[in-house]
């Protein structure tokens, strides 16, 4: 946990319940919703302390959800309501949190991967609806149209090396998973345009 965190979970009264469950300890009612009714960065930053002491900094990338809790197309949350929600849910204890990128585009995917979220799942670059179509952004108030990469067409390494890149440059470490348990580590320094 860095200081500036430290220094907003002190702030807000939270700190001391942060690193109960960042060791593992379950939170009460009353601390969760403590945490609900509290700043949106706060929130954010305590799930992803939780995430990081939970998980470390993997990101499981898979066409099929291994995740307990998988964030889908039947979600109705959007914009900084569904922030709260996987954030509250990594509080919460669940173990992993997955997050279907058709459902909600790769952009805000990306987002949930701060507020606790440990694993991208679905299309991965193929997204379920046009080009064509616009996509609101995280913050807006109706629903979230799925984004296409660039390069959802293109070949699959070439849609695995772009999603690597752009889970390494939110500071985690791609994993991907292929149709059996055999997961490949993507080493961040073999890809290019990386930090």
């Amino acid at each position: 946990m860095n200081v500036l965190t430290r220094g907003a979970l002190e702030r807000a009264g939270l700190l001391a319940a942060c690193e109960r469950r960042m060791r593992g300890e379950p939170l009460t009612q009353g601390e969760l919703a403590r945490f609900a009714a509290a700043d949106l960065l706060v929130l954010g930053a305590a799930a992803d302390c939780v995430r990081a002491a939970d998980a470390g900094s993997d990101v499981l990338l898979s066409t099929r959800p291994r995740a307990s809790r998988v964030i889908g197309p039947d979600e109705p949350r959007r914009g900084t309501e569904l922030c709260r929600h996987v954030a509250l849910l990594r509080l919460a204890g669940s173990a992993g949190i997955a997050v279907d990128v058709a459902a909600v585009g790769l952009p805000v995917a990306l987002v949930l991967l701060g507020f606790g979220a440990t694993e991208l799942a679905g299309a991965l670059g193929r997204g379920s609806r046009s080009e064509a179509e616009p996509a609101e952004s995280p913050g807006g108030s109706g629903g979230t149209a799925p984004h296409r990469l660039p390069i959802a067409d293109a070949p699959e390494a070439e849609r695995r090396k772009e999603l690597a890149g752009r889970v390494t440059r939110a500071k985690r470490v791609p994993v991907f998973a292929d149709g059996t348990e055999t997961q490949t580590p993507v080493n961040p320094q073999l890809l290019e345009g990386s930090p």
